[in-house]
């Protein structure tokens, strides 16, 4: 009986989700890319507390500012362009796949020509940057070899973004898992063998494996959906104008956060015994990312289902997209937040 019961229950659950199109489109991309997610955080989180225990409370709040570092440059260098493509990739690859094609050209040859010129600059510039800032002359090195891992993440990201614009969420949930498995598996001897040096060559080889694999799929997507994708291509100079309308003003927004995180953490490796204290921050730190990241990675769902439906020009269906986003931001967030502040009290 009860299992006649629960079948019952799980059939109607079945049907109304089949019956509603962007609520099928939304939980499929959710389910996807949470899966993709957990895995690649719990792996990550994994291989930080190896590094932590190899490294040493020191090092390891060095390897922690040189992400950050690493991360602001990626920001300046990519100026929103993966947001935008995201967005454009979604809006347009069914109804104007010659303009997505052109959005893309723009927005790849732009993204190489900035990170490569971002990673030119902090290679040059690595020795004063590690001196006068981080107040450790000895990352110098480090920074130089993080200039190739800011160059392929910055240009990766365009891919990812494209890949969500396509609802490609199960491609991209293969691609971190894959990604997270290896991390460990490289990192962790490199940081045996290299130390520091090795942890920042991980994340390079890491890195060059994720665009290496994202660019296979994404040129699959682009051929499937008769989108061709130029590097050098003169007619897309004339659509840079909308391209930069959308990814500066999302590069703007992500200036409120990151750059703001480095300069903190500069200021704080600058104190007395500063880099021990930066490195129980970043391991605090990487408990806070694995919290927060379920509303994160639900609104690039959102924002590829929305604006396919603003696309297709169905206003009910951008409606629904919204207020089912709502309602699962606010089922996630609020009991994430009622459990963290109850734990707070009691360690109170």
């Amino acid at each position: 009986m009860e299992q006649s019961l629960n079948t019952t229950v799980w059939g109607k659950l079945l049907s109304y989700v089949g019956s509603r199109p962007v609520l099928k489109r939304l939980l499929g991309g959710a389910f996807w890319t949470l899966l993709g997610t957990v895995i690649t955080r719990a792996f990550s989180l994994v291989t930080n507390i190896g590094i932590a225990r190899l490294l040493g409370k020191e090092d390891f709040g060095a390897y922690g500012i040189l992400n950050t570092t690493l991360e602001t440059f990626s920001l300046f260098g990519g100026v929103g362009l993966g947001f935008a493509m995201l967005k454009y990739t979604a809006e347009y690859r069914l109804r104007d796949p010659v303009k997505a094609g052109r959005l893309l050209s723009a927005a790849r040859s732009t993204a190489y020509l900035s990170a490569g010129i971002l990673a030119v600059v902090l290679f040059l510039c690595s020795d004063r940057l590690a001196a006068s800032m981080l107040n450790r002359p000895d990352l110098k090195g480090m920074l130089n070899i993080g200039a190739a891992y800011m160059f392929i993440r910055t240009v990766n990201n365009i891919q990812l973004g494209t890949l969500a614009g396509f609802e490609a969420f199960r491609e991209t949930a293969r691609i971190n898992v894959i990604t997270g498995l290896l991390t460990p598996l490289l990192t962790l001897p490199l940081v045996y063998w290299l130390d520091l040096t090795g942890a920042v060559l991980s994340l390079v080889v890491v890195a060059a494996i994720s665009y290496a694999y994202c660019g296979t799929v994404f040129k699959k997507k682009c051929k499937l959906s008769g989108i061709t994708v130029k590097l050098i291509d003169r007619s897309s100079i004339r659509i840079l104008p909308e391209l930069f309308a959308l990814s500066i003003p999302a590069f703007m927004s992500g200036l409120l956060l990151i750059p703001v995180i480095w300069l903190t953490n500069a200021l704080l490796a600058n104190q007395p015994a500063g880099y021990s204290e930066l490195g129980l921050f970043n391991a605090a730190n990487q408990w806070r990312q694995f919290v927060i990241f379920i509303p994160s990675m639900m609104s690039v769902v959102m924002i590829a289902v929305s604006a396919a439906s603003y696309a297709d020009k169905t206003g009910g269906a951008y409606r629904q997209a919204y207020r089912i986003n709502m309602n699962l931001t606010w089922s996630i967030a609020l009991p994430a937040t009622v459990l963290e502040r109850s734990s707070q009290m009691q360690q109170s």
